[in-house]
């Protein structure tokens, strides 16, 4: 899938990865996590399937997620695949050494920004369309009110004239 982002997280941190997948969804972010394997599925091939095809992979470090050896084995693979890593921490923690050379971006302090940079860095851009609307509103306004003056002043004009004439 084009543009697919899989999330890789500790089962531990599931609570914050809804809340996030939501927010991506709202977004029109293309996202996995493991939530979506069916019954029946491989967990590993289908994980793996998955890494494959996403062009990046978020990964949500906690002191659990780094502590656990899929998370890590995720990352690894990814990182064998060429694949975009990026590291959003949700709560302090060791930084495992494989992951620390990679950008960040820290929810601690702020899950609002920690949210507007892991946009930006997906690639979503801010909707400016109600900004848009409200400027053309604007020009909409000011160019019925220099139709209105021009208007005003040709009729003001045109009874001068005719005052003048009579």
């Amino acid at each position: 899938m084009k543009n697919l982002v899989f999330i890789s997280y500790s089962r531990s941190d599931k609570y914050f990865v809804e809340k996030l997948s939501q927010k991506l969804k709202s977004k029109g972010v293309k996202f996995w996590y493991d939530a979506k394997i069916e019954a029946g599925d491989h967990w590993d091939i289908k994980i793996e399937e998955k890494i494959e095809s996403a062009k990046k992979l978020i990964l949500v470090l906690s002191k659990s997620s780094i502590a656990s050896q899929n998370v890590m084995d995720e990352v690894s693979f990814a990182m064998t695949k060429d694949k975009k890593i990026i590291p959003i921490i949700i709560e302090p923690c060791n930084v495992p050494m494989r992951v620390a050379r990679f950008q960040q971006i820290d929810f601690t302090k702020s899950k609002k920004e920690g949210t507007k940079a892991l946009l930006a860095t997906l690639g979503v851009r801010p909707k400016l369309r109600n900004t848009i609307n409200l400027i053309m509103g604007y020009i909409i306004l000011i160019f019925i009110g220099v139709i209105i003056g021009f208007g005003l002043a040709y009729l003001f004009q045109t009874d001068i004239i005719n005052d003048l004439i009579n």
